[in-house]
């Protein structure tokens, strides 16, 4: 299982400015792959980044064996 941080998404593209890319993959196959693409000024509780907390737990999971 590999958690990673990247400014590209797996195909190469590049993201665009301040992006960043959450990447999970396990067995070869690309189980996450999101962006955030915030800029400084656009952060707030206002913006939808509800998937980083599923990403993450199941990263965990992954991590521990729980899940194949």
């Amino acid at each position: 299982m590999i958690v990673e941080l990247s400014d590209t998404w797996s195909d190469g593209d590049k993201v665009r400015d301040y992006g960043t890319v959450l990447r999970v993959t396990h067995n070869g196959k690309i189980l996450v792959e999101e962006a955030d693409t915030l800029e400084p000024e656009d952060v707030s509780f206002g913006r939808d980044l509800s998937w980083i907390k599923p990403a993450i737990e199941l990263a965990y999971k992954l991590g521990k064996g729980e899940v194949t």
